[in-house]
């Protein structure tokens, strides 16, 4: 293996530019995931859940989700012929420690 000594000053420029480059890089990859990750709808201006989306933002499946309305757990309604649960009432339960807790009893 060879080695290769450079100043330190060549040395990061090179470093500057090749983070530089990541960084273009990864806003590149975040737009792209942003345009083709499809968009929540929205009812009155506010976003609203269905199913697969609860799913992934709880970590559970959708059976599990269909077990909490079920058991009375979590507001799903019909909107647009589909189950589907308001922004504000996910986030009530996120950052309710008691009411994940109530959530995770009954999986």
């Amino acid at each position: 293996m060879e080695t290769i000594t450079m100043e330190k000053g060549s040395f990061e420029r090179w470093m500057r530019m090749i983070f530089d480059r990541l960084d273009r890089q990864d806003k590149k990859l975040d737009a792209l995931a942003r345009r083709n990750q499809p968009s929540l709808p929205e009812v009155q201006g506010e976003r609203v859940y269905d199913v697969p989306a609860l799913a992934e933002v709880f970590n559970v499946t959708a059976n599990t989700i269909y077990r909490w309305k079920r058991l009375g757990s979590i507001p799903l309604r019909k909107i647009g012929g589909k189950l589907r649960m308001l922004e504000h009432e996910v986030a009530e339960i996120i950052t309710s420690p008691d009411k994940m807790q109530k959530l995770r009893d009954s999986e």
